[in-house]
């Protein structure tokens, strides 16, 4: 299958999967999401995420959007049901409180036990 007919497929431009291909965009796991759903592969286990690290808050935010395919941080907020804002600050200068990182932890583990 050529790039051009992967793209009509999964609604991605060339450009774009052309990068994705050569590993030339920061957070590709939207777009990865969207090429192993359209070949029926596990994204997760395709691309190895298990094996990314969720000791910290910044890493379980991570791992999150890796699982879920989130194309961007407003995703990631939307499926936690916390703002943009909310989850930039996580990300950057935010102590979370003892109930929000057990609520992100609860969040992670289900995101595991889901098949995709």
């Amino acid at each position: 299958m050529t790039i051009k007919e992967l793209s009509k497929h999964v609604g991605i431009s060339e450009t774009t999967l052309s990068y994705v291909e050569r590993d030339r965009i920061k957070s590709p796991y939207y777009y990865w999401k969207h090429i192993c759903d359209y070949f029926e592969v596990n994204n997760i286990e395709y691309l190895q995420l298990y094996n990314m690290k969720e000791k910290t808050i910044q890493e379980k935010l991570y791992k999150i959007r890796a699982y879920i395919g989130a194309k961007n941080w407003d995703d990631v907020g939307k499926y936690l049901g916390y703002s943009k804002g909310f989850v930039s600050d996580l990300l950057t200068r935010y102590v979370p409180s003892k109930d929000l990182t057990n609520r992100l932890n609860r969040k992670l583990e289900k995101i595991k036990g889901e098949p995709f």
